[in-house]
């Protein structure tokens, strides 16, 4: 399976990719910036922001990212599509338990929120919606998303990080875990960081067709 590969320039690892259909956009969850890369993975830019970001998630409604501080923050930034900063929103859910990923609705209207042990869907206000799934024994969410043809699901037990799309389930390789899932379309994408510093992105599905496997 091809990939491209991304390494930011100041040797840190991602925390966190975005994918526009045009570009690759990632942040470090330390530093105040967002580097930009083209679709072969070559860098192109680079923009400041007003704090560091720990997951950046291209938002297809409103043409710009939904992202998450850096830290142990519970709050859900809007961004323009020149990483301003439009608002924030901290969910009716989950109290002050640290989020590990947003994910957006087919229709865009709702956001869902993955915690360790659930995955609730709130409105963009952060209103409370339904709950999407709740982990039993020792199983703990990483990330939820959706594409137009169904979803994506990554996990973490004692077996190992498992992603799941399509009906389809892979354990990634050891000293590599899920970064971002990346919808776009009928396309799904993720990224996979590894050994710290590297990041490669995958196709894991197109359409009705999974490749996790």
């Amino acid at each position: 399976m091809n990939a491209v590969t991304i390494i930011l320039p100041d040797g840190i690892g991602t925390a966190g990719v975005a994918y526009d259909g045009e570009n690759y956009y990632a942040c470090d969850g330390f530093n105040s910036k967002i580097y930009i890369f083209d679709q072969n993975g070559v860098p192109s830019g680079c923009a400041c922001t007003l704090r560091p970001y720990r997951s950046l998630r291209y938002d297809t409604l409103s043409g710009g990212f939904i992202a998450l501080g850096g830290g142990c923050r519970s709050g859900i930034y809007f961004l323009s599509d020149d990483f301003r900063e439009l608002g924030v929103v901290v969910p009716a859910v989950g109290g002050c338990t640290r989020i590990n990923y947003v994910g957006v609705s087919i229709d865009g209207a709702h956001l869902d929120i993955t915690y360790d042990r659930a995955i609730y869907r709130c409105d963009r206000s952060g209103g409370y919606v339904d709950t999407l799934n709740l982990s039993s024994g020792d199983t703990q969410f990483i990330a939820y998303d959706e594409y137009t043809e169904g979803s994506a699901l990554a996990y973490e037990n004692e077996s190992g990080v498992f992603v799941s799309v399509g009906g389809s389930s892979s354990v990634l390789p050891s000293c590599s875990t899920l970064k971002s899932f990346m919808p776009f379309a009928d396309r799904m994408y993720a990224a996979v960081g590894y050994r710290y510093i590297y990041t490669y992105i995958f196709k894991i599905a197109d359409g009705d067709d999974s490749y996790t496997s």
